[in-house]
């Protein structure tokens, strides 16, 4: 590790927070080891596969479709990657979907999805059930999400390149929505072995950002529903904080406390105020949990809005020659179902097959 690549600022800012104690052991680990290699795995391969077919591979404990793979296994080289079959995720980064406590036939929002690795573990939980959608607002990376989803070979996505603006007028109310906020990535210190774009004066205003989401897309939560925030980051101003703000103002949520298998294996967050404790949060470092920082919070919405999707059935704009010539590729390599017809729709240079029962217009 090129040591002379963290600044002192840095360090000092850590040794605050963690203290004196747990600062040397945060800080020997980045010294002296790697973060353990880890992918989600496509929920139709079954473990077995996985283990006979990467050899050294282990089950992650707390991620259903983790696990960890051998530090010279070469991910993008792989079939099994290609293929759709396993993608690339750090350990700690599956922690949120985890604890979003996702149903079958649940309607879902990744606010902030891109590269994909959180989406791909709700439609796995899924299970071909409900509906996602994924939303990157960055058009660049809402490509790359594009291309990992599509690889997996789900059919009940939607992949979006809108502002948290775009939902909150759209009034689509989710079961579940996430959350993974765009943030100062001190985590990733573990993996990048420098933290050498951070400064401490992004953080105050990437807290405001932070808070501004929440706030916008909390609409877009039903009654009863649960909004998982979280971060790759370390500092209390972009976490615990940003949390407690939010609770202050918005007495119809509530911090839920995450499941004892999780509070057994993790950290708790960091109370800041006793008026609104935040101890419910939770907190993945290197040194203890084998992958990058992580930061989570379970928010309950248990009052406010209740609705629906709106019912409006999206038509195919296909030209019937090409709905023709379609068709009969599909005949003969793929399907019989002509009902696959009435499906097809066309986005620029690109055709879809629209996946049957979703009603967003």
């Amino acid at each position: 590790m090129e040591i002379n690549k963290i600044p002192d600022k840095f360090l000092e800012h850590m040794k605050n927070l963690l203290g004196e104690k747990e600062f040397e052991s945060f800080y020997n680990y980045l010294l002296k080891n790697e973060v353990k290699r880890s992918v989600t795995v496509n929920r139709n391969a079954e473990a077995s596969f996985i283990l006979n077919n990467i050899v050294g591979s282990e089950k992650i404990k707390l991620a259903e479709f983790g696990f960890y793979i051998p530090s010279d296994f070469r991910l993008g080289e792989s079939l099994l990657n290609h293929a759709g079959v396993i993608y690339g995720q750090d350990s700690s980064a599956m922690i949120p979907v985890e604890l979003m406590n996702i149903e079958q036939g649940d309607v879902v929002l990744d606010l902030c999805a891109a590269p994909g690795g959180k989406s791909i573990q709700i439609l796995n939980k899924l299970n071909e059930t409900g509906l996602l959608i994924s939303n990157e607002i960055e058009t660049s990376r809402a490509k790359i999400l594009f291309e990992n989803i599509t690889r997996m070979g789900y059919r009940n996505s939607v992949i979006t390149n809108s502002t948290v603006e775009d939902f909150k007028k759209s009034k689509i109310v989710f079961d579940k929505i996430l959350v993974d906020a765009p943030c100062s990535g001190e985590g990733l210190i573990a993996k990048s072995k420098s933290v050498v774009d951070w400064k401490s004066e992004y953080i105050e205003s990437n807290a405001k950002r932070q808070l501004e989401l929440l706030e916008k897309i909390k609409g877009n939560l039903k009654e009863g529903g649960v909004l998982v925030y979280s971060t790759c980051t370390f500092n209390l101003s972009e976490n615990e904080n940003v949390v407690y703000e939010f609770l202050k103002s918005n007495h119809n949520f509530k911090l839920v406390a995450p499941p004892n298998v999780f509070l057994n294996q993790l950290d708790c967050g960091i109370e800041i105020d006793k008026t609104i404790s935040t101890t419910n949060c939770l907190r993945c470092y290197p040194h203890k949990n084998n992958g990058s920082g992580q930061f989570v919070a379970i928010l309950k919405k248990i009052s406010g809005e209740i609705g629906s999707i709106k019912n409006n059935q999206i038509k195919s704009n296909v030209h019937p020659k090409d709905a023709d010539i379609i068709m009969r590729f599909l005949a003969d390599n793929l399907s019989q179902e002509n009902s696959l017809r009435s499906r097809l729709y066309k986005v620029g240079n690109t055709y879809y097959i629209l996946a049957t029962g979703q009603d967003l217009a």
